[in-house]
């Protein structure tokens, strides 16, 4: 059982929980919505838009705060 908590606290000393995981998240949320929606033809329009949400709610870290 220790093994399990030291992975976890070595991942939120990483940044795991504030910033990766919301980003994944906002990501392939947005993406899928962006691609159910078909507004956009090309993949790629999809995908920088995604992840630029990503990275903006990503920065403003409520997202982090609410994961962590």
């Amino acid at each position: 059982m220790p093994l399990i908590a030291d992975v976890l606290n070595q991942w939120e000393s990483l940044g795991v929980f504030t910033i990766i995981l919301p980003f994944v998240l906002i990501f392939s949320i947005l993406y899928g919505l962006l691609t159910k929606m078909e507004f956009f033809e090309s993949k790629a329009i999809k995908a920088l838009i995604a992840g630029s949400m990503g990275l903006i709610a990503t920065a403003l870290g409520y997202y982090g705060d609410c994961l962590s």
